[in-house]
């Protein structure tokens, strides 16, 4: 949240879905659908969901080579880049996920 907002910047919408996010944490253990979802949220209300390629992102034409987009890569791509905890979090994530799945 911090890559992405300026200090002592009120943004609704991201109140909002911090709120629903730790409201989810209370009551579920965290999952990389979980986390799918919140960056997929983010980049809605960053303003880059919708975009379908990396060359839409950058105000350049489609081409039939256009990489597809994800919510994490959008992100990325708009702050520059993501929190460096994500890589170690979505390992562990699916690390519990294959032990709970045994």
């Amino acid at each position: 949240i911090e890559i992405c907002t300026e200090r002592d910047h009120r943004e609704p919408e991201l109140f909002e879905l911090l709120r629903r996010a730790f409201g989810y944490l209370d009551a579920n253990n965290p999952t990389t659908r979980a986390v799918a979802h919140f960056e997929t949220e983010l980049a809605r209300i960053a303003g880059v969901h919708g975009m379908k390629s990396v060359g839409e992102a950058d105000s350049f034409p489609r081409d039939a080579n256009s990489v597809p987009y994800s919510a994490a890569f959008a992100l990325g791509n708009l702050f520059g880049r993501l929190p460096l905890s994500r890589t170690p979090l979505l390992k562990t994530l699916a690390a519990e996920a294959k032990k709970s799945s045994k």
